[in-house]
């Protein structure tokens, strides 16, 4: 079901005149990749609820975890989508998900948690997983702002042929997204280190010291442009910094524990 919306999202964004393609495109600009996208999000969150309840502990392997992302980043873009009007993001974001459900699938490996750990872990990993899913989204944003700016530089009567927002829009999303992000996180730090012992011990003081730095690299953003400005570029490469020590924070020791070393 993801696949299917995706790729027909995909073909309203394909100018390619073809009478094959009159049915698909008929299809593509219906509410069938909506159908298709409801379904998908609906099974997938069954699907969520039965790998994390089954048992005495939820099952957090790594695949698992990344499903669950790209799960808060398709409902993430789909709210968006009402107030931004567009669907150009929504299409990458079904793909990815499409892949985490099925590497979740294939990959079953689990890390559960300790009864004595469960209820205080699990609110911190649901406030740490919401923010890691603004400030992706957020980063996805920031991609289509520098592209749009690039095109208002080079060619601006080609976006007046393609379905994408205003640059100053983008950039507000992108602006609040992070800002939100920011929040969970910093709550997610706050009830780690109020609720839970091993914060900084030496199997996790790298994830807690890479989130603050993390932290500090988005509230240095938001508070530099609330100040002075920031161009595009530099929203961008700032967004993205922030998302990869995030990134390295989340998943660096589990690739290499449950991947690599597989």
């Amino acid at each position: 079901m993801y696949a299917l919306a995706s790729l027909l999202l995909a073909r309203r964004f394909i100018s390619v005149s073809n009478a094959s393609m009159q049915f698909v495109d008929k299809l593509a600009h219906s509410a069938v990749p909506l159908i298709f996208a409801v379904t998908a999000i609906t099974l997938h969150g069954f699907l969520l609820i039965s790998l994390f309840t089954q048992g005495h502990a939820p099952n957090l392997s790594m695949v698992n975890v990344a499903s669950l992302l790209s799960w808060l980043m398709v409902i993430t873009l789909l709210v968006s989508t009402i107030f931004m009007r567009t669907l150009a993001l929504v299409s990458v974001s079904f793909a990815f998900a499409a892949v985490g459900v099925l590497l979740m699938l294939i990959n079953p490996n689990s890390y559960t948690l300790t009864d004595y750990q469960a209820s205080p872990m699990i609110l911190h990993i649901i406030l740490s997983l919401s923010a890691y899913g603004c400030v992706v989204v957020a980063l996805l944003y920031a991609i289509q702002m520098r592209y749009i700016h690039k095109q208002l530089k080079e060619n601006p009567l080609l976006l007046t042929q393609q379905s994408l927002p205003p640059l100053l829009g983008v950039e507000a999303w992108v602006l609040k997204l992070v800002l939100l992000g920011s929040i969970l996180l910093g709550l997610a730090l706050v009830s780690g280190f109020l609720t839970i012992d091993t914060m900084l011990a030496s199997q996790h003081a790298h994830k807690t010291v890479l989130s603050i730095i993390a932290l500090g690299v988005f509230l240095s953003m938001l508070i530099i442009h609330a100040k002075w400005g920031l161009s595009s570029t530099m929203i961008l490469t700032l967004t993205s910094t922030g998302v990869g020590i995030l990134s390295l924070g989340y998943f660096g020791t589990r690739i290499v524990r449950e991947i690599i070393l597989i």
